[in-house]
């Protein structure tokens, strides 16, 4: 843990490091439309395993749906019988109800071990859902928010912070009669399919083509996911590698280095606008003309209705300009 506040730091003091390049339409985000989503079936720099899973991204939606998958790491084949596709990491926003009016809640579901029968399961989720009113609900005001969550599988323990708040009536549930110390498949064929998948707005497997289930009205910004990286995402230190004062997130080079220096660098970063969101910055580059160098194998493809540079980003940046 050390060495990552020490990095934050001195990127915090610094500033570390090129600034992206400003969005050809002045907005620096993206939207996903009513089936718009992306995929990757490499491993994108990952270890095969991870204790740890640290998530960043910026929020903007109006429309709640029953269940609005974010980020998933999983496979496309079904392996165990009733499974929706082989999942090993599903962060989503869920909806609920109280008899009067909708709301949306944090979920998270890890699963370690796999493709091991007697793996665990590790949730996080409202510890009591007769007591609506005792836990924070997800904001779906057609505002900016910053989500920021960190997996420990093996503690375990999950965090998950709004703003900078972190969220309450929340619990960390371990299920299931296997250990945990194995961690995460974040990288790996699973026994009985062909590739690993990671996704964004879809469950990969027979699901990914549920439209109920998918990102709707949603404008996304600034995701980045770490991989087996212990970090305090409490520390005021940490968030100020994410996010400023004013509210607004750091403006990160294009590697996403300047956040704990460039020792720990996400494996994915996604940002900008839709020319070039779904690129996977991590290791793309920008050529002496002002070019962007497509990474190849490491970008995500859209699929779906083609993604959409949103109206407005967290920087206040809009489709006139700033």
């Amino acid at each position: 843990m050390p060495s990552i506040m020490i990095a934050a730091i001195a990127a915090s003091a610094s500033g570390l490091g090129p600034g992206p390049a400003k969005a050809i339409t002045g907005v620096e985000a993206v939207y996903t439309g009513a089936d718009g989503w992306l995929s990757n079936p490499g491993t994108l720099g990952m270890p095969s395993t991870s204790r740890y899973l640290c998530l960043s991204y910026w929020w903007n939606s109006t429309n709640i749906n029953s269940i609005s998958p974010v980020f998933c790491i999983g496979n496309s084949v079904a392996q165990r019988p009733g499974s929706n596709g082989t999942i090993s990491v599903l962060i989503s926003h869920d909806s609920g109800f109280d008899g009067v009016s909708e709301f949306a809640i944090p979920s998270v579901l890890v699963r370690t071990g796999y493709p091991d029968e007697n793996g665990v399961d590790v949730s996080y989720f409202p510890a009591d859902f007769n007591n609506f009113a005792s836990y924070t609900h997800l904001p779906y005001d057609g505002e900016w928010h910053w989500n920021f969550l960190f997996i420990d599988s093996v503690a375990p323990q999950i965090t998950w912070l709004v703003d900078g708040q972190s969220l309450t009536g929340y619990t960390t549930i371990k299920e299931g009669p296997g250990g945990i110390g194995t961690g995460i498949p974040t990288a790996m064929t699973l026994s009985g399919s062909s590739i690993n998948l990671f996704t964004i707005g879809r469950f990969p497997g027979p699901l990914s083509t549920n439209p109920s289930i998918a990102l709707v009205d949603t404008g996304l910004a600034e995701l980045m996911v770490f991989a087996d990286q212990q970090i305090d995402i409490t520390d005021s230190v940490v968030q100020a590698g994410f996010i400023r004062p004013s509210g607004d997130p750091v403006r990160n080079g294009m590697s996403g280095a300047t956040v704990f220096g460039e020792d720990v660098q996400p494996q994915i970063y996604l940002h900008n606008d839709a020319s070039i969101f779904n690129k996977n910055y991590k290791d793309g580059g920008w050529d002496t003309l002002g070019n962007y160098t497509d990474p190849g194998s490491n970008s995500f493809t859209v699929n779906g209705t083609t993604l959409v540079t949103a109206t407005t980003d967290p920087w206040g940046g809009e489709a006139s300009g700033f």
